[in-house]
């Protein structure tokens, strides 16, 4: 179904956010204590 296909794009689209976030945040506290 389109519809179903289409609202699991957008929720790897946020998933993908969030975990680049985390990602950034972790190497950015790496840098500062590591």
């Amino acid at each position: 179904d389109w519809k179903d296909w289409e609202d699991n794009s957008a929720r790897r689209e946020i998933q993908g956010k969030i975990d680049g976030i985390l990602e950034e945040k972790t190497v950015a506290k790496a840098y500062l204590y590591g």
